[in-house]
């Protein structure tokens, strides 16, 4: 039945076109359709959609790496004071008091992280991410 099918599948636009030329008449064209021009619009909104896709992740990018940079330039032992220049911020803060001291670690999401107890840099974690390339 499938065999059937497909041979007649096969057979139908052969002998279309074989009664067109025996007519007189044009053949007919295959149907282009790429050519089609609400295809070509819609390819045309896919690659701007894509280049902009591109352009934000690019900008992402580029604020993470400044981020990171920023974040290794501090040393151990910088007093918390020394963030007032970053361009950076942290986008929280948690604080812990104990007997021993005040300890706070600043989160920088998707960054990482800056801990300081009483007042000075204890230490940082960086995340490690940079993405895959094409």
């Amino acid at each position: 039945m499938l065999r059937a099918k497909i041979k007649s599948a096969l057979l139908v636009p052969i002998a279309a076109t074989a009664l067109a030329a025996a007519v007189g008449g044009c053949a007919p064209q295959p149907y282009d359709v790429w050519a089609d021009p609400e295809i070509i619009q819609i390819n045309e909104r896919y690659a701007a959609y894509a280049a902009k896709k591109v352009a934000i992740q690019d900008q992402w990018l580029a604020g993470y790496r400044g981020c990171v940079a920023q974040l290794e330039s501090l040393q151990i032992g910088d007093p918390v004071t020394a963030t007032e220049g970053l361009s950076c911020r942290p986008d929280k803060i948690n604080i812990t008091e104990t007997g021993g001291g005040r300890v706070s670690q600043w989160v920088y999401d998707g960054v990482g992280y800056l801990y300081f107890r009483d007042g000075s840099l204890e230490g940082r974690q960086i995340v490690a991410f940079e993405p895959l390339s094409d």
